[in-house]
């Protein structure tokens, strides 16, 4: 191969990486856009972080249980007497029940 074919193809073949690098850095980016929809909006929802911060206690592998007493001040009121009358269903089943579960 002379030195014109071998320096013609070490051109085509940056010019390739370098597309491929620019192909590889647009993928990237749009990934981090789509996994992360808010980092670039500069939009912060307040409610849903607050919301975040009372989620229930719960996995579904373990039975149910009531949010702790320090976590219902983060509840609203209807949230709270909800989550206290749960309480009390649960706690006190047998009595509204008879034994047989009728």
């Amino acid at each position: 191969m002379s030195n014109h074919g071998s320096q013609q193809l070490f051109t085509r073949l940056t010019a390739l990486l370098k597309m491929l690098g620019l192909l590889m850095i647009s993928v990237l980016f749009l990934l981090i856009l789509f996994a992360f929809p808010g980092m670039f909006s500069g939009k912060t929802n307040h409610a849903e972080k607050e919301q975040a911060k009372v989620m229930p206690d719960t996995v579904f592998s373990r039975p149910w249980k009531a949010p702790e007493d320090w976590r219902m001040m983060y509840l609203s009121d209807s949230q709270k007497e909800k989550v206290l009358y749960g309480r009390e269903l649960i706690a006190h089943t047998a009595e509204y029940l008879d034994r047989k579960g009728k």
